[in-house]
């Protein structure tokens, strides 16, 4: 369970992490200014997060990588604000 609970909570801090920081930069791929794809530090975010990286590098983005991502996110507070 807590296993679980750590996946979803890892998919859904990635989501949110590219979401926040890739919806502004749509229009432009080409822009200067890099995405940050953070993970924290569990196999499973990081595998997410990489995969999140690589696919926005694929379309030209400009990628930094924030990997182990210290900051904890409230994992309720996040699933309520995506209700």
């Amino acid at each position: 369970m807590k296993v679980k609970q750590a996946l979803i909570t890892s998919l859904v801090a990635a989501t949110v992490l590219i979401l926040g920081t890739a919806a502004p930069s749509v229009a432009s791929a080409a822009s200067n200014k890099p995405i940050i794809v953070g993970s924290k530090n569990i196999s499973e975010s990081k595998t997410v997060s990489e995969i999140y990286a690589l696919a926005l590098e694929h379309e030209g983005y400009k990628v930094t990588r924030k990997l182990e991502y210290q900051k904890q996110l409230d994992s309720e507070k996040v699933r309520q604000s995506l209700e």
